[in-house]
């Protein structure tokens, strides 16, 4: 499985063993993963040290997913960090950033008139 950097989305590309579409990773979430700016050089290197998180939060999506094996499809840096967590014991991600089920929350709205 090798990665290449897609310019024009500003996002890591590869293709997950067993699947056929790309599996991208935006610079952003590459960002949150490696602590800093992620650019071309800083993405491929951190996918390089990464390959089995990368590849089976890959897998996990595409099962959660139920993909077909040409869809093209995305990573968050929760997906990763998830990933990541399971296979190590130990500090391989911060708490707050695999909360489970809070993919789709959105902002909290202080509903208090009083409260400044």
């Amino acid at each position: 499985m090798t990665a290449r950097w897609l310019a024009d989305l500003d996002a890591l590309a590869f293709i997950p063993a067993g699947h056929r579409g790309d599996c991208l990773v935006h610079r952003r979430a590459l960002g949150t993963l490696i602590g800093r700016e992620a650019g071309a050089e800083a993405a491929l290197a951190f996918f390089a040290t990464e390959r089995a998180a990368f590849e089976s939060a890959a897998a996990a999506k595409i099962a959660r997913s139920h993909l077909v094996a040409s869809a093209r499809f995305h990573l968050t840096s929760r997906d990763i960090f998830r990933a990541r967590a399971s296979s190590s014991d130990v500090g391989a991600a911060s708490p707050s950033d695999v909360a489970v089920g809070t993919e789709s929350a959105g902002p909290v709205l202080d509903t208090d008139p009083g409260r400044h």
